[in-house]
């Protein structure tokens, strides 16, 4: 038999036993509340209900993000084109847009990555339309790095503001403004002082290659607007000849009054063509050349004439063929202060 000690020692070791076996038992269980009723852990979602995140934003814990007010969520790529590409960062910009004068059109809230301080452009950019009367934004999901904002609308410069998303500083306020775009205007004169009028003209951006066209009126004077601020190219544009060279124009609103252009050395030139009886010929060739350069080549009009602008002056010594009436020849002096005109009768 057992000694009553030996009993004694067995007992407490089967005890403890069972109390380690229950003990694992509960640690698989439900756990037990806190003090306050509440778990002491961030609460687990079940199915498909929301759980707010450290933002103050909802998602469900089925995977799907939660719908957002912003209705228009454009990424840009690379290249600057708006591409549907939803972020979900923490990052938000909000903020104010002030305008000067009256303005009343729906505009364009970009937000454009930066380089970041190693070099690298992370995801996140938009464009984002905005309503005409509205005046105040707010962009969330953003990815913390650098962006440039701007306020874009026609005719109207915005000027970009650099902001940094970091932590600690996910949450920026951004006070934008749009500013009317000005105008370029200029006379364009022959070396006589008479106006050149019907000239194309036209100003063409050196960045994005957007342009504007006019053409000049009775007095040679010419107007554009409202133009951005920035760097555009003048040119003046001829169907016969080119007579200027591009001008570069460094412009910023709200005006810009050019020197008049000067085309010195040029005049119109006029053929008429008739025959015999005095009636206009069409289609007759007519040709020549100047003795201070100058290449005529054409055809005339129903009308029996040959219109050419911007020719050099000098003597000209200009014939006109046609294939049943003949030809005849003209010589002509071309003066810079007055329209040169002649007139060939065809034998």
């Amino acid at each position: 038999m057992l000694s009553s000690s030996i009993l004694s020692r067995l007992s407490l070791l089967v005890l403890l036993c069972l109390g380690l076996a229950c003990s694992g038992e509960q640690q698989q269980g439900t756990p037990p509340l806190s003090p306050s009723g509440s778990g002491s852990g961030a609460v687990q979602a079940q199915g498909n209900s929301p759980v707010a995140t450290e933002s103050g934003r909802q998602t469900n814990s089925g995977g799907k993000a939660g719908a957002r007010a912003d209705s228009a969520r454009l990424a840009l790529d690379e290249d600057g084109q708006a591409i549907n590409k939803p972020m979900d960062g923490p990052g938000v910009i909000r903020g104010h847009l002030t305008v000067q004068k009256s303005f009343d059109q729906p505009w364009t809230l970009r937000v454009k990555v930066l380089p970041d301080r190693d070099g690298k452009i992370g995801p996140g950019a938009r464009d984002v339309p905005m309503a005409a009367g509205q005046r105040e934004f707010r962009v969330e999901g953003l990815a913390l790095q650098r962006y440039s904002v701007r306020a874009l609308a026609p005719g109207w410069n915005g000027d970009a503001q650099s902001l940094q998303l970091e932590a600690g500083a996910e949450n920026i306020y951004s006070i934008l403004s749009l500013t009317l775009g000005g105008t370029i205007e200029g006379r364009v004169l022959y070396g006589s002082g008479r106006p050149v009028a019907n000239l194309a003209v036209l100003i063409r951006n050196d960045v994005d290659e957007s342009q504007h066209e006019t053409r000049t009126d009775s007095a040679g004077r010419f107007r554009f607007g409202p133009v951005l601020d920035g760097s555009w190219s003048l040119i003046f544009v001829s169907e016969e000849i080119v007579p200027l060279p591009a001008r570069s124009l460094n412009f910023k609103a709200p005006r810009m009054s050019l020197p008049d252009t000067i085309l010195s050395n040029v005049s119109d030139l006029v053929i008429t063509v008739v025959d015999g009886a005095g009636n206009p010929v069409p289609n007759a060739v007519v040709t020549g050349v100047g003795n201070l350069g100058g290449v005529i080549d054409h055809m005339t009009d129903r009308d029996g004439q040959v219109r050419l602008r911007f020719y050099p002056i000098g003597t000209y010594r200009i014939r006109s063929v046609h294939p049943e009436l003949g030809d005849g020849y003209v010589n002509l002096e071309l003066l810079e202060n007055a329209v040169g005109e002649c007139r060939i009768t065809l034998k």
